[in-house]
């Protein structure tokens, strides 16, 4: 009885022990778990962190984008809107310019009709004086020299004389 008292005391013992084991691997199992947890909750915790960090950086972006684009947009609209400024512009001064040339024309051929008689007479001593024009300064220019008392119909018979030698 002893003995098999004993060896119910043993066995008892045996079984507290690897309940003990039991618990103390159940234990370190839990704890493991728990550190195992707690690891992916921080990297789940860090991932989405990530995750909503990079969302404000594209929405960030896209309003920078929308922002250009906008700005890219006015841009283009006023310069069309200068440029059919201007060419509202040129031709606005084309349409001056023709009117101008019009008006100068007939101007020009109202002159021209009044004046045919007058303007003839005019053109001959006008081509007579630009061709001789140097003549008539030389002899200004050698009275002068000379000494003697400019006047018209000296001036003018040296200027003659000068004529006449060329030809």
């Amino acid at each position: 009885m002893e003995r098999l008292r004993m060896e119910i005391q043993k066995d008892k013992e045996e079984s507290n022990q690897e309940e003990k084991k039991r618990q103390e691997e159940i234990e370190k199992m839990r704890k493991e778990t728990e550190e195992k947890s707690g690891t992916i909750e921080a990297q789940s915790s860090e991932i989405e962190r990530l995750r909503v960090e990079m969302q404000k950086d594209r929405e960030k972006k896209n309003q920078e984008e929308e922002l250009r684009q906008k700005e890219l947009e006015r841009m283009r609209k006023e310069i069309e809107e200068k440029s059919q400024t201007i060419e509202a512009q040129r031709s606005e001064i084309e349409r001056h310019r023709v009117e101008m040339q019009s008006e100068n024309y007939e101007r020009q051929q109202q002159e021209d009709h009044q004046n045919t008689a007058d303007s003839e007479e005019r053109s001959g001593f006008k081509k007579f004086f630009s061709k001789y024009w140097k003549y008539f300064l030389k002899g200004i220019a050698v009275d002068a020299i000379i000494g003697g008392f400019p006047c018209a119909g000296g001036v003018i018979g040296r200027v003659i004389a000068l004529i006449v030698d060329k030809k």
